[in-house]
């Protein structure tokens, strides 16, 4: 079980460690993390998720440093997750999360996906909210890792194409 700190994923100690992981119940459904960086849009190099997040691909810190940058730990396709990202040591601002399910899945009904925010090692929210179905982007909550605040999204923050 990887939690903030663990091998080389974080910065251990660092209060600021951001750790996000999320599961969901019915398998065959792909649900996807997405982790925003202050002010960033979904799908560019402003969002780690699974097209481009992988093994430090995006710099959005100090160029060329690693450790300010997010990094997909786990992509989960037909399982119930986990998905998981880490930023070991993020920049300022209000970083954002929010969760896709990806259209084609095998399931395609509605599945409770829940999501976990560590900040500096603890654990400093857990959400759940029912996904209704396929292609539907659920903004989940945002964080000022700075301050140590995650604020949840009220029920309804949700956009479907």
């Amino acid at each position: 079980d990887d939690t903030v700190g663990d091998d080389d994923d974080t910065a251990a100690g660092d209060p600021t460690s951001l750790w996000i992981e999320l599961t969901w119940v019915m398998a065959n459904d792909d649900m996807d993390l997405h982790l925003l960086a202050p002010n960033g849009s979904l799908e560019t190099d402003s969002d780690c998720y699974y097209a481009n997040c992988w093994y430090g691909s995006l710099d959005w810190g100090v160029t060329g440093v690693i450790d300010d940058d997010p990094w997909l730990i786990l992509d989960d396709i037909y399982g119930t997750g986990p998905e998981q990202t880490s930023l070991p040591v993020p920049s300022d601002g209000l970083y954002t999360v929010v969760v896709h399910d990806y259209p084609g899945s095998s399931y395609k009904s509605s599945n409770d996906a829940t999501v976990e925010i560590s900040v500096g090692g603890s654990v400093a929210a857990t959400y759940t909210y029912g996904m209704v179905g396929e292609d539907c982007y659920w903004w989940a909550a945002t964080i000022d890792v700075q301050a140590g605040v995650v604020t949840v999204a009220p029920d309804g923050n949700v956009v479907c194409n």
